[in-house]
């Protein structure tokens, strides 16, 4: 346990022990987007140097059930701009926590607070994730929010966090190649997600590629595409200089998964989009288009809040959805 204070980590802090809680006295926070103005109070832990991570959980062969909570996590920048500390070819680097090697199960991060970092949570490499909670974290201004592509993860669990202010991805989900199913988002508010991106880029204030078998429900998808710029000289949070790109809400890639109960409001392009077969749209709420693509696909309840938005079923979406409880003058099929 870390008493209250400010501990500066000039290389990774490793958790290789099964059955180990590390927390902090009081869940730290931040008073801005990515902590260059952080308060002194709680239990922080600042990065020193961008070439690592500041907590690496799993190195021995060893399976691991852990507790992590209570803490904050803050980067090493000057200025209030993040986005160079992303490298997809180097996903680890300037991170805050990083699940990397062997098997985590029935693990717990709760409380944990992300700011001025490439990732808060990033989970990659060889990384076995198994009935783990993420709960109660928040990414304010981190370049993403989860970068979730472990070799395998089974029932994980992602639940009331506010992902804010991450001019990247809000959270990046990758199963490509790998091996990942039942992964669950509820209760999460992913705000203003996906304002920096390139052109070409997927730019998603969430992304799951190549994810099936899993769920996004009860979240809150807002202003996705607006990023809040700073000047390098900025010396106060509301120095911010808005700018806005076109970014889908949710595009999610795979097959049968769950979209429930969502809302995506403020919406710059897609409030949804959807690919692939068998998957289930219940409930949602949205103020742009939900755009699917695939085979034998659902949709119930879509509720649109805007006169301009429209079901747009593409391809062989056009014959093989079930539609019920959207009016007909809702529904392009191209």
């Amino acid at each position: 346990m870390l008493p209250v204070g400010r501990y500066d980590i000039d290389r990774s802090l490793v958790i290789d022990t099964p059955s180990l809680c590390f927390c902090g006295e009081v869940w730290s926070y931040s008073s801005d987007p990515n902590g260059v103005f952080a308060s002194d109070f709680g239990t922080q832990l600042r990065l020193r140097g961008n070439d690592h991570p500041i907590l690496t959980v799993g190195q021995r062969h060893v399976p691991g059930g852990m507790i992590v909570r209570d803490l904050g996590f803050a980067g090493d920048i000057v200025g209030m701009d993040t986005r160079p500390l992303w490298h997809p070819d180097a996903p680890t680097a300037a991170a805050g926590m990083v699940l990397s090697a062997v098997r985590t199960d029935q693990c717990e991060f709760s409380k944990l607070s992300f700011v001025g970092l490439s990732s808060g949570v990033c989970a990659v490499g060889e990384a076995e994730i198994d009935a783990c909670i993420f709960e109660r974290i928040n990414t304010d201004g981190c370049a993403n929010g989860f970068v979730f592509m472990p070799r395998a993860s089974y029932y994980a669990h992602v639940r009331d966090c506010i992902a804010a202010d991450n001019p990247f991805y809000g959270f990046l989900g990758d199963g490509r190649g790998r091996h990942i199913h039942n992964l669950e988002l509820r209760g999460i508010h992913f705000v203003r997600c996906g304002g920096a991106f390139a052109d070409g880029d997927m730019a998603a204030a969430v992304l799951w590629n190549g994810i099936s078998r899993s769920s996004v429900e009860h979240c809150l998808i807002d202003d996705a595409g607006t990023f809040w710029y700073y000047d390098a000289d900025a010396t106060r949070n509301d120095q911010r200089k808005p700018s806005h790109r076109k970014t889908v809400g949710l595009w999610v890639i795979g097959n049968e998964n769950r979209i429930t109960n969502n809302t995506v409001t403020r919406s710059s392009d897609d409030s949804v989009r959807m690919e692939g077969d068998g998957n289930v749209l219940l409930s949602n709420l949205t103020d742009g288009n939900v755009r699917l693509r695939g085979n034998g696909n659902t949709v119930v309840n879509s509720i649109f809040t805007k006169p301009h938005a429209r079901l747009i079923l593409e391809g062989s979406a056009a014959y093989t959805t079930t539609v019920i409880g959207v009016p007909e003058d809702r529904i392009l099929r191209v």
